[in-house]
């Protein structure tokens, strides 16, 4: 994409609610993913936890507040918001505890828990 053909993009530091009373803070920038309109949120790596970037649709954000960096900063400090967690089915699985015998006994053989 040339010079001529690029989106202008726009970006601050502001604390952002959306829509099920979710808070996030941090630098804002205008982007477009398949010709819509987005905002991804940067969050800055604060209080020992890694920064990530969240991108929102605009109808999902009910109110942005610009502020100063240093605000921003200390707001995703304090509301120790987290990157969306992976989850790893067989690593679950691989981790969980044996299930108990009955205590009757072993049972060896499924046939012998037919209920007729």
């Amino acid at each position: 994409m040339d010079e001529t053909t690029q989106a202008v993009k726009q970006s601050w530091w502001a604390l952002v609610e959306v829509m099920g009373h979710h808070r996030l803070a941090g630098l804002l920038e205008e982007i477009e993913i398949a010709g819509h309109g987005f905002i991804r949120v940067s969050v800055p790596a604060v209080g020992g936890r890694a920064g990530f970037d969240r991108i929102l649709s605009t109808g999902a954000i009910y109110a942005i507040t610009p502020t100063d960096e240093a605000t921003a900063r200390a707001a995703a400090e304090a509301w120790q918001v987290r990157p969306l967690e992976t989850w790893d089915v067989q690593q679950i699985l691989d981790q969980r505890q044996p299930a108990p015998r009955l205590a009757t006994g072993e049972i060896d053989d499924p046939e012998d828990c037919r209920p007729w």
